[in-house]
């Protein structure tokens, strides 16, 4: 997804709606434009990146049911998934205390 900010910038304006949706369209993404200062498409934006997120989410836990695990001596087929995210025993992607999600520290 492509996402234009400040769009209540208007006068100030680098590149044209046009020139945005013809670049998103060559990479085939989707193209929105938004305003943090008016609130314009925010509430659109983070529904449809949460919704694609929960998407992406639950067809890589299915993909990965169907796969043998590779289970390795002292290890968990929570640990063994292709994840580069740190992962508790029931599968939620572990956060920092400051918020950051902690990658893994092995391959």
């Amino acid at each position: 997804m492509l996402i234009g900010n400040k769009s209540d910038l208007v006068e100030e304006r680098v590149v044209s709606f046009l020139a945005a949706t013809e670049l998103a369209k060559k990479y085939e993404y989707d193209y929105v434009e938004v305003s943090a200062k008016t609130g314009e498409n925010v509430k659109f934006l983070f529904e449809v990146l949460s919704k694609r997120m929960i998407k992406k989410q639950e067809l890589y836990d299915n993909k990965k049911e169907f796969k043998t695990p590779n289970k390795k001596k002292g290890g968990s087929e929570a640990n063994d998934c292709k994840s580069p995210y740190s992962r508790s025993e029931n599968g939620t992607v572990r956060l920092g205390k400051d918020g950051s999600v902690k990658k893994k520290s092995c391959c």
